[in-house]
């Protein structure tokens, strides 16, 4: 069997169920549902590690139970319906924490990425319609990790990005649009370029826009997001636009219509 985890659930939740047996509450999987709403797995608090847990595979509830002189039966209530994943995250005394109570947080000189349902961030390019009549042959953002010396956590493998439309509606931004996949597919990992003169490492991350441009020139979408994918628990300090040493940049090559 695949490797799995089983928890000792208290005898009461199998009594609960099968006192309805032969009644309504178990007549139907709707029925059922209303009157076991159904688990919230949650952790001590203790620790720092995080699991994955697929509960789409081999994942159920099972009632071992007893009738009369019979032993070893057993009832399995597979796990369906919406599953939801809650993080809650402590900002408190942390650098970020600072860049949240600013009222107009533009130009700062850091950007703050966290999976998990942690933290990302939004950006215009208000010039960009300048450009309006030229052949866009590619349109990126450059972004360097701030460079860091014996940091406890290492940068985030990989970022993802999706736009906002001019109704503050959030896109995810798919190679293929007219498809059903709602997994954003614009996904960008870190080059390493070297050290710096504090021996610490410069990686940057580069996420192309290029399919977007006339979208930008219309007005469609008025900016963009970036964020770590919500399965990466890791995290990533970003140089801003106003850093000193590693701004960051959004990169336009064009050609002029003949």
């Amino acid at each position: 069997m695949p490797p799995q985890l089983r928890v000792r659930l208290n005898d009461e939740v199998g009594w609960r169920i099968l006192s309805r047996s032969g009644l309504q509450e178990l007549k139907s999987t709707a029925a059922l549902q209303q009157f076991f709403k159904g688990l919230y797995i949650t952790t001590t608090g203790a620790g720092n590690s995080m699991a994955f847990v697929n509960f789409n595979i081999n994942s159920a509830l099972t009632i071992y139970y007893r009738s009369g002189s019979t032993k070893g039966l057993s009832l399995t209530l597979n796990l369906t319906g919406g599953i939801v994943n809650h993080l809650d995250h402590d900002y408190a005394n942390t650098p970020i924490s600072a860049a949240f109570a600013q009222p107009n947080p533009n130009g700062q000189e850091y950007a703050y990425l966290q999976g998990a349902n942690g933290t990302h961030f939004e950006f215009e390019i208000p010039h960009f319609k300048a450009l309006n009549g030229k052949i866009i042959n590619k349109a990126e953002l450059e972004m360097t990790i701030l460079p860091e010396i014996d940091s406890l956590y290492a940068p985030a493998t990989k970022v993802t990005t999706y736009a906002v439309d001019s109704t503050g509606r959030k896109l995810f931004l798919q190679e293929y649009p007219a498809s059903n996949i709602r997994t954003p597919t614009y996904i960008a990992g870190f080059k390493y370029e070297g050290k710096n003169a504090e021996n610490a490492n410069i990686r940057r991350y580069t996420l192309n826009y290029r399919d977007f441009d006339q979208a930008m020139q219309d007005g469609y979408l008025v900016r963009f997001g970036v964020e770590i994918p919500d399965y990466i628990p890791s995290r990533a300090i970003i140089c801003g636009p106003d850093h000193p040493q590693y701004p960051m940049k959004w990169k336009v090559y064009y050609t002029d219509k003949p």
